[in-house]
């Protein structure tokens, strides 16, 4: 049996990235502590301390250390405080190291949809959970998170974790219906979820099922997502790096050998789906696309990654109703830059569709899209014919869960003069996730017109 008591507890640690400056996140939960005090030190034992006050009413707390050297570890100490009785939590230590500014190899996993709904609980291996005496429930683990998550943190160990939307399902929890943030608080404090925050930093967006299915509402009028939203931020999105825009959930952050977009292609900017195709339908939002357009022109690392909690390929459509093949447009208006500028190293990382697979997209030849779900979650077999697609599916898998696991390397591909990216698709179904497919992707292949080599 695995208890932990989240009345005074710290749940996950850090997300660490690399932007202008070296940076780190820490992440604290308390029911009963006033003020956080965090203490760290690097190895040249220079230490330092950030103290803030948590927000009434609110459990959670985000700390930002800043101006940390790159590619450094740090001891962090943590002191929680409740100052109305003068009591003091034991202090947690953690240790994190920052990412190098100028990696020459890179390993992460990505992968989404978690579903952590007490109806099915016991699929999807959720253990024991304690908030403020209330307990959740109490089920053995089989399959979802001690399966893909725990392997993840423990056994592939990268150097960071995306999580791609729908971490919670709030909209099926019928027991969360009217209680969102206890179904946050179930899923955070889950033994492989734990584990994962306190070793492997991660980055995160939102999907339709932090709010409801297909949500596609706008974010200014509608109630259930001013509410909801709120939730991710306080568990999942005041972790990340900060947003381009203040306010928003996009973000980018770089490693040295890749750079990463992450976009927020959900609901809040986006056209209804079911509008004609044209010029004036959007997924991104015209300040979003713009943002996109100028980090692609003007990164200069090899590989740039671009990350979208929706399928981009129109191959997606075997199994769902939305996606980017809706908005082609606006698919091609962006594409069409990355051709017309030789902007090379464009690859596409997703998830929603609960099932993986890997395409090489059309008329795009040099764009291929990773896609890698559910993490923990019902399986849906990609039923409906995929009518029209030129894309090329070079893997796909519908049995079982899915992450992905994707190692950047500089100056691998041939003769080792390119960089390459070795790109895993992990599958469980019973026990241990194991490779599925794999393959290497060098960056002479990304290109979108080619040139002559010497």
């Amino acid at each position: 049996m695995n208890v932990i008591v989240a009345c005074a507890a710290v749940a996950w640690a850090m997300v660490v990235y690399y932007q202008t400056s070296t940076s780190a996140k820490v992440w604290l939960f308390s029911t009963s502590a006033t003020e956080a005090r965090v203490s760290y030190t690097s190895e040249l034992n220079v230490t330092s301390e950030v103290v803030a006050d948590f927000r009434k009413d609110d459990a959670t707390l985000t700390i930002a250390l800043r101006d940390l050297s790159p590619g450094t570890r740090y001891v962090v100490a943590i002191v929680l405080v409740d100052n109305a009785t003068n009591h003091t939590i034991p202090a947690k230590t953690l240790s994190l190291k920052t990412l190098a500014a100028t990696m020459s190899t890179v390993r992460f996993a990505f992968g989404s949809c978690t579903m952590a709904v007490p109806l099915l609980y016991p699929f999807t291996g959720l253990s024991v959970v304690y908030t403020c005496n209330r307990v959740l429930e109490n089920r053995a683990a089989f399959l979802g998170f001690s399966g893909n998550l725990d392997y993840i943190a423990t056994s592939l160990q990268p150097d960071f974790m995306l999580l791609l939307g729908d971490q919670v399902y709030a909209d099926i929890d019928f027991l969360a219906q009217d209680d969102t943030e206890h179904l946050y608080r179930a899923t955070v404090h889950d033994h492989a979820y734990d584990t994962m925050g306190r070793t492997t930093p991660i980055f995160s967006i939102y999907d339709d099922h932090e709010i409801r299915n297909n949500w596609n509402e706008g974010q200014y009028d509608d109630r259930l997502y001013l509410d909801r939203i709120r939730y991710y931020d306080r568990f999942f999105g005041d972790r990340n790096p900060d947003p381009i825009v203040p306010g928003e959930h996009y973000y980018t952050w770089t490693t040295g050998v890749a750079t990463f977009f992450m976009l927020d292609v959900v609901r809040k900017h986006a056209s209804p789906k079911d509008w004609p195709d044209g010029p004036h339908k959007t997924k991104l939002g015209p300040t979003q696309k713009q943002h996109l357009l100028q980090w692609l022109v003007t990164s200069t690392e090899p590989f740039k990654v671009v990350v979208s909690s929706m399928v981009v390929t129109d191959m997606g459509m075997q199994a769902t109703d939305e996606g980017w093949a809706l908005y082609g447009t606006e698919y091609r208006q962006v594409f069409d830059f990355v051709n017309e500028h030789n902007v090379s190293g464009v690859v596409l990382l997703s998830g929603d569709l609960h099932f993986a697979g890997v395409w090489q997209h059309s008329p795009y030849d040099f764009l291929f899209e990773v896609g890698a779900s559910p993490i923990s979650a019902f399986p849906v077999i990609p039923s409906k014919a995929a009518e029209a697609s030129t894309h090329k599916t070079l893997f796909q898998s519908w049995t079982g869960l899915h992450f992905g696991h994707i190692t950047i390397v500089d100056n691998a591909g041939d003769a080792g003069l390119y960089p390459a990216m070795d790109i895993a698709v992990y599958r469980s179904r019973l026990g241990q996730p194991v490779p599925a497919f794999s393959m290497r992707l060098n960056w002479e292949d990304t290109i979108p017109i080619k040139h002559n080599r010497t």
